[in-house]
């Protein structure tokens, strides 16, 4: 779109810059890094044009730019109030403007809630991550770092698949379409700089599906469409045996597990003697299997598997949890299946007694059935 301002001819384009031009058409002053998208509306207030700089004139004579402060809508919603003293702004993050109303810059993905705080993280398909506060519902905290950057790449417009929040809330674990994964500050929403980068294979093409944390918040696991498991640690990193620097996320072990697409993935946890967490580490797949690994005694060599069996005759499982148990003394882990039965599990029993403890929900709906009908 195109408008007149003053002694300019003002162009928004669909790549979201904003270019000013004299009647000779030659340009005179540009906007960009802004994150707009196709420019839709640009509209001037009636305040006299203010001057992009403080000196009198350029170097070469001519008069500063001068423009009166203006609105800027694209077609994903988000609308800028700019002023003419960002055309001199060196910082790209000082370029942005001033925030009136954020849109969405395209398809949402993923979210998640911060555990104890009104705050939601929004992760948008091609790149981008908006926190807001949904009971103060100020303007949300942005990070477009990867939107323009994997744009002009040519990546595509898929990018995060999975969002958490850390259990105590300081951390946010974003992951990829490419097997990458991403630790975002909760507080500054901006991406940490890692000592060594979090990804599931070192071969692209493998989309995380699941992510999952434990209770404790010291391990996470995430699974992919190569049918692979992955736990991580947060731990002091081995060169620092002096433990003078904050604990990272590091990669801890990886097993191809199941023949077929992987379902979900779960943490689960039994108290040992002190009374203090054990965590456990499950997956099932639509192989009918269920896998548990150990999450203590895995290495970057692999992951090890506790134990595996059959869970399913002709269903295929669908999700699964670890059952918050209220009057059971072991830890249980909850199933459900195509056929939407749900299935209560003790996977600490003997192999010979991994069987489902008590009639599946789908069971009891065919039992209330036969009962109307004989009566």
């Amino acid at each position: 779109m195109s408008t007149i301002h003053d002694k300019y001819l003002v162009c928004g384009n669909s790549d979201g810059t904003i270019r000013f031009y004299d009647f000779y058409f030659k340009i005179v002053a540009w906007f960009e890094d802004m994150y707009f998208s196709n420019i839709k509306s640009i509209s001037f207030s009636k305040t006299e044009p203010k001057a992009a700089s403080n000196e009198p004139k350029g170097d070469d004579g001519e008069e500063p730019f001068m423009c009166s402060d203006f609105l800027v809508a694209d077609e994903s919603a988000l609308i800028c109030m700019l002023q003419s003293s960002l055309f001199e702004e060196i910082e790209p993050a000082k370029k942005k403007g001033y925030t009136i109303f954020s849109g969405i810059q395209s398809s949402i993905s993923t979210i998640c809630v911060h555990p104890t705080q009104s705050i939601l993280a929004i992760a948008g398909s091609e790149g981008f991550i908006l926190l807001w506060d949904y009971l103060k519902r100020g303007d949300p905290i942005s990070n477009y770092e990867n939107f323009r950057k994997e744009e002009s790449k040519g990546a595509g417009n898929k990018i995060f698949t999975c969002i958490e929040f850390t259990p105590d809330g300081s951390e946010i674990l974003v992951t990829t379409y490419n097997g990458e994964i991403k630790i975002m500050d909760a507080q500054s929403g901006q991406f940490k700089k890692l000592n060594a980068p979090l990804k599931t294979s070192d071969r692209k093409g493998y989309p995380i599906t699941k992510l999952t944390l434990s209770k404790d918040g010291n391990y996470f696991a995430v699974c992919d469409t190569n049918r692979s498991i992955c736990l991580f640690k947060k731990d002091y990193l081995p060169i620092d045996t002096a433990q003078q620097k904050p604990k990272e996320w590091q990669f801890t072990g990886k097993m191809l597990s199941h023949e077929i697409e992987i379902s979900d993935i779960a943490f689960g946890y039994d108290l040992n003697e002190d009374g203090e967490y054990k965590q456990r580490l499950f997956s099932i797949g639509k192989d009918r299997r269920l896998f548990e690994y150990d999450v203590y005694g895995s290495s970057i060599i692999g992951l090890n598997v506790v134990d595996q069996f059959k869970i399913e005759q002709e269903a295929e499982p669908s999700a699964c949890i670890w059952y918050p148990k209220k009057d059971s003394k072991e830890g249980l882990l909850l199933t459900a299946n195509s056929e939407y039965k749900m299935k209560v599990w003790n996977p600490s029993a003997q192999s010979s007694r991994k069987t489902c403890l008590g009639p599946t929900y789908g069971d009891r709906i065919t039992k209330m059935k036969e009962l109307n009908v004989q009566g």
